[in-house]
């Protein structure tokens, strides 16, 4: 099968740290020959380099599972304190209005008035609440949490092994560019799933400078970009993320799978 691909040597080498075995890099060399030493030299060191830097993303998922799981909890208290006893008197005024329809007594109007009030004001505060509870009170942070979120519902829902991996330190971003970064993630998934056929992807966030870039690779054999153009979903997100000065592309490999890009500046 390598000299059908046009690859003529094929090298396997473990993605490790502190002795766990994490991946491993294969590397093909499509001329005759074999690799040398000085090459598999530096290709080990990457993969050295590779696999601290997933130790390293490892232990970040489990520092923000923790830090969701407390905000999950204190927005479950928070439920229960406020609209628990909104919803208590709602109760109590649903019985004092049966009542009084039960024994034909003239102030059911009365109580259907604060009822409806009552219901009136609890869908208002339990609106405000949600608004509240959709940005995070650390919004540098809040897009890294939702990706994270999004992948592995993804990974559940396809049965394919995805990674999430945050380059340099998030930076806050402004609600419109969080929207479109996470809307671009969940359609390069989408298309993951529909028409790749890949065993594996691996979804990349980088925050450098005064950009941040989103990359979804997959090893599938998904085309690159469909008779006609892009899919509508991906074209109407190339246009609105043009509008913030930024741009997305998806491109198939030289060997097998795509990978999909957008490129955002922070401001």
């Amino acid at each position: 099968m390598a000299g059908e691909e046009g690859i003529q040597a094929l090298a396997g080498i473990p993605v490790s740290f502190a002795g766990e075995v994490r991946g491993v890099l294969h590397v093909g060399l499509r001329r005759e020959g074999a690799f040398s030493n000085g090459t598999i030299e530096a290709l080990t060191r990457l993969c050295t380099y590779a696999g601290a830097a997933l130790a390293a993303a490892r232990d970040r998922t489990r520092v923000e599972e923790i830090a969701a799981l407390r905000e999950r909890r204190r927005l479950a208290r928070a439920l229960h304190d406020e609209f628990g006893q909104r919803l208590f008197g709602i109760g109590l005024t649903a019985q004092h209005a049966r009542a009084s329809a039960s024994a034909g007594r003239p102030d059911l109007l009365e109580h259907l008035s604060a009822l409806e009030q009552q219901i009136t004001t609890a869908s208002g505060e339990l609106r405000a609440t949600l608004r509240s509870f959709d940005r995070p009170s650390a919004p540098a942070g809040a897009v890294v949490v939702k990706l994270r979120e999004d992948v592995a519902a993804f990974s559940a829902r396809a049965g394919v092994p995805a990674h999430l991996l945050v380059i340099g330190e998030p930076a806050p971003i402004d609600a419109g560019r969080e929207d479109l970064i996470v809307r671009a993630a969940q359609e390069g998934l989408r298309n993951v799933e529909r028409h790749a056929g890949a065993l594996e992807v691996v979804v990349t966030l980088a925050f450098e400078g005064d950009w941040v870039e989103l990359v979804i690779q997959d090893d599938g054999v998904g085309a690159a970009t469909p008779r006609g153009g892009y899919g509508f979903g991906l074209g109407m997100l190339q246009e609105e993320i043009a509008r913030f000065g930024g741009e997305a592309r998806l491109q198939r490999g030289e060997d097998h799978g795509c990978t999909m890009k957008a490129r955002l500046p922070l401001r």
